[in-house]
């Protein structure tokens, strides 16, 4: 059995995606799925899957949601088995460029991490849209009925995931290798599907630049940088492809161009060259291949910023069918000759694969799994500290909770949530009021504007019997935020201890104006009266 069958959520986007998603969760969503994206993201297809599985198994059936992202990697296998064959693979090759696919280590994120069932979606249609089409051009005049089913299947694909709109494109690639050119007809019959694919890239775009804020490191770095870098992303895949090593959700964002970055820029420069060579000498399966993994990558590279990250493991789920099918290929031609070889180095790769595969598998178990394999093989950073200590907070384990967020703290002093958050572990779980007020302090510092540190801090006061500096932290957060139901319950709260009732009742007025369901603070007001001889108000 797959170890992916027994993980759990993360806490990496799953939670916006799916278990915290109203869009999922909310039985009456289905068409405010097609109206809205989720984080900025136009997945529609994607959040639809989720939301027939929440109906039909409820949100706590994990297993079942990793079961249909497995089942559809499947299906995808046998997608590009039926595509090699239309190709003019032979049997045998077609086999192997579907059993690479299916097993590259590279190819786990995307079915492991739930949140990426846009992949296994974009993935399905895709390449069901690729086998249709190389089923349908056989014939001269392609019948209305046939292109809008192939228009479907496109749409299903960009629904699922906008980096569909290279499709078209790639039509045009399968074209040219079975044509042995590039014919005017051919252009002209995809102009449907190129205008489809230019309101969903404008759609994408439009997204994107209101979830990315233009301060980020990927918009600070001038064009020709972000050049560099997609070259130097794209030989890292090509690396990988063959040596998939220190794979890890994140690779962190180089602030500073070296040298190994410029050497992979030239090395995406020779890929490039070696693509326009190809197509003067007409070597169609190196121009098809080439062409099919660099068209299918372009938009992950971040030229043009349409997400985060200029490399993951995830955006190679279709490019490597390009650099594989060369493979496959030249093995066909060559196989009389290297035959020995050949089944040698398939037998090795096969086994090392499929250990990689299931190892990396073992790593999106849960978000601890995850993220502590991204400290050991990327680093950590800070967001890296803050998710284990989300997951361990989610567990209760409050030592680890606290040694991930001071780790958090050295490499960010300056983080107000960090300080607000390491005050109240000392706190609320330590029970240590004069630490928790140092990071209170320290938040207060940072940003005199956030009402809930002023609360927090009030708390740790009252418990060391500082009443009057606890109720100005208190009279603080008030004035920023008049409606602050904690800090008139609280303040309301210190007043009583104090006998100052007055005080207090006219705090507990306001804090039942705002929550007046709460019946326990009915009573305490109540109580409050009968202290002050108040019969009447009492009852």
């Amino acid at each position: 059995m797959s170890p992916v069958l027994d993980a759990e959520f993360t806490n990496w986007d799953d939670p916006d995606y799916i278990y915290n998603n109203l869009l999922v969760t909310d039985n009456n969503s289905v068409i405010a799925i097609f109206k809205e994206p989720t984080r900025s993201i136009y997945t529609p297809l994607t959040i639809l899957s989720f939301w027939i599985e929440h109906q039909l198994f409820g949100i706590d059936k994990i297993w079942v949601l990793h079961l249909n992202n497995l089942i559809l990697h499947l299906f995808n296998v046998l997608l590009c088995f039926f595509i090699a064959r239309r190709l003019g693979l032979s049997l045998w090759g077609a086999a192997v460029l579907a059993l690479l696919f299916g097993i590259h280590p590279m190819k786990v994120e995307s079915v492991a991490w739930l949140t990426e069932r846009k992949d296994m979606l974009f993935g399905f249609f895709s390449l069901a849209s690729i086998y249709y089409y190389l089923l349908i051009r056989e014939v001269s005049k392609i019948a209305l009925s046939k292109y809008l089913s192939l228009l479907f299947f496109v749409l299903m694909a960009m629904l699922s995931k906008v980096v569909a709109v290279i499709l078209p494109v790639l039509f045009l690639a399968i074209d040219y290798y079975l044509d042995k050119e590039l014919k005017v007809q051919s252009i002209k019959q995809k102009i449907p599907l190129l205008i489809l694919s230019v309101i969903f890239g404008l759609l994408g775009l439009y997204f994107a630049s209101i979830y990315v804020p233009l301060e980020e490191p990927e918009y600070v770095l001038s064009l020709s940088k972000r050049i560099v870098l997609a070259g130097y992303a794209t030989s890292v895949y090509v690396v990988k492809l063959f040596f998939p090593f220190n794979l890890r959700p994140i690779y962190e964002f180089p602030f500073i161009l070296e040298w190994h970055h410029y050497l992979g820029f030239i090395f995406a420069v020779l890929l490039f060259l070696s693509l326009l060579y190809s197509y003067l000498k007409r070597y169609t399966v190196w121009v098809f291949g080439i062409s099919f993994f660099l068209v299918s990558i372009f938009f992950c590279l971040q030229i043009i910023k349409v997400g985060h990250g200029f490399q993951a493991d995830r955006f190679m789920y279709l490019p490597y069918i390009g650099l594989s099918f060369i493979i496959v290929k030249w093995a066909e031609n060559n196989y009389d000759q290297y035959r020995y070889a050949l089944l040698g180095m398939l037998s090795t790769y096969t086994v090392f694969f499929s250990y990689s595969s299931f190892n990396q598998t073992k790593v999106w178990h849960n978000s601890e799994s995850l993220w502590l394999h991204q400290q050991k093989y990327g680093g950590a950073d800070k967001s890296t500290h803050l998710s284990l200590a989300e997951y361990y907070e989610d567990v209760n384990n409050k030592e680890l909770r606290l040694q991930s967020l001071l780790r958090a703290e050295r490499i960010d002093p300056s983080d107000i949530t960090i300080c607000n958050e390491l005050g109240k572990i000392y706190l609320e779980l330590y029970n240590d009021p004069k630490n928790a007020i140092n990071h209170f302090d320290k938040a207060i510092d940072l940003d005199k504007t956030y009402a809930g540190i002023y609360v927090n801090r009030a708390v740790a006061l009252g418990k060391l019997g500082e009443y009057d500096s606890a109720i100005a932290d208190l009279t603080a957060a008030i004035e920023l935020k008049n409606d602050n139901e904690d800090a008139l319950l609280n303040r309301a709260v210190i007043y009583n201890s104090i006998e100052k009732y007055e005080e207090a009742i006219n705090d507990l007025d306001s804090y039942l104006t705002l929550v007046p369901s709460s019946a326990d603070r009915w009573v305490v007001k109540a109580q409050i009266h009968m202290k002050l001889n108040q019969v009447d108000q009492a009852l």
